[in-house]
C-alpha cells in the first residue's frame, strides 16, 4: 500500500507546481497591463503603532505596491513578490525614486537571513496560495521577523463577493478562469498557521464594493501578531 500512495503523492504534487506556475504566468499577464492594477493607498492602520523610523519591513508578497508605498514613508522597506511584472510596475510607478528594496522571489522560500525584520506586511498573498505553500509561507514569514516583531496579515473571508466562483480545487479554494487560486478563511484560520506567533487581534470587516457591473460585498479578515520573544 505504502508503494501504490508514492505515485499518488507525486501527482498531486506535480500537480501542485503546475498549479503555481499556472499562478504565476496569470499574475505575470494582470500586471503587464499598462497602469496600476490596485489603485488607492495601502491601509495599515493596525501596524502602524508599531513601526518607528529605521526599522526594515518586509512587504510580502507587495504586487504593485499599493502597501509599499505606505510603509515606504515610515520606515525602510523591502518589497518582494514572484511577478516581475508586478515590481516593474511598483518600481516605475510608485517608486520612481528607488526608495525601495525590491526582491523577486516565492514567500514560501524566502531569500533573507533568520530575524531580519523588525515588522513583516502580507496583503493578501496568503488568500493566493494553496494550502502547503500557506503553511510554507507562515513559516517563513515567521522565521524572518525578529523576536517581539509585529506581523499584519489579511486576507479574504467567506462572505466575500466572489466566494464560490470558479472551481474548487481545496476547501473554500476556488480557481477561477484567469488562472488566480483564491482562498477564503474563516475566523481563527490564518493565526492558527502562525506557531510562535502571539495573536494581538483579529477582525473582519464587510464593505459594499462594485466592479463594472458586478456589486456586492468584500469580506476582509485581518490580523496582527506579535513574535514571542525567547528567554
Amino acid at each position: 500500500m505504502i508503494g501504490a500512495d508514492i505515485p499518488i503523492q507525486s501527482a498531486l504534487l506535480e500537480g501542485m507546481h503546475r498549479m503555481m506556475a499556472k499562478a504565476r504566468e496569470a499574475w505575470q499577464k494582470l500586471y503587464s497591463k499598462h497602469g496600476l492594477q490596485y489603485g488607492g493607498s495601502g491601509d495599515i492602520v493596525p501596524l502602524e503603532p508599531h513601526l518607528k523610523p529605521g526599522m526594515i519591513v518586509l512587504d510580502a508578497g507587495c504586487g504593485d505596491g499599493k502597501t509599499t508605498e505606505v510603509l515606504a514613508k515610515k520606515c525602510e522597506v523591502v518589497g518582494c513578490d514572484f511577478s516581475r511584472e508586478a515590481l516593474v510596475s511598483l518600481r516605475s510607478q510608485r517608486d520612481r525614486e528607488s526608495i525601495v528594496n525590491l526582491v523577486e522571489c516565492n514567500i514560501a522560500v524566502l531569500p533573507f537571513e533568520h530575524e531580519k525584520f523588525d515588522a513583516v506586511s502580507c496583503i493578501h498573498t496568503l488568500s493566493h496560495m494553496p494550502e502547503k505553500d500557506r503553511t510554507r509561507a507562515a513559516q517563513e514569514l515567521t522565521r524572518v521577523l525578529k523576536p517581539g516583531g509585529h506581523l499584519f496579515i489579511e486576507g479574504f473571508g467567506k462572505a466575500d463577493l466572489r466566494y464560490g466562483k470558479g472551481q474548487e480545487i481545496e476547501d473554500s479554494s476556488f480557481l477561477r478562469g484567469n488562472g488566480i487560486l483564491t482562498h477564503y478563511f474563516q475566523e481563527g484560520e490564518m493565526p492558527a498557521l502562525f506557531d510562535g506567533m502571539e495573536l494581538v487581534s483579529e477582525v473582519g470587516t464587510l464593505k459594499r464594493v462594485s466592479f463594472g457591473a458586478i456589486a456586492g460585498r468584500r469580506d476582509l479578515r485581518r490580523a496582527l501578531l506579535r513574535k514571542t520573544v525567547r528567554d
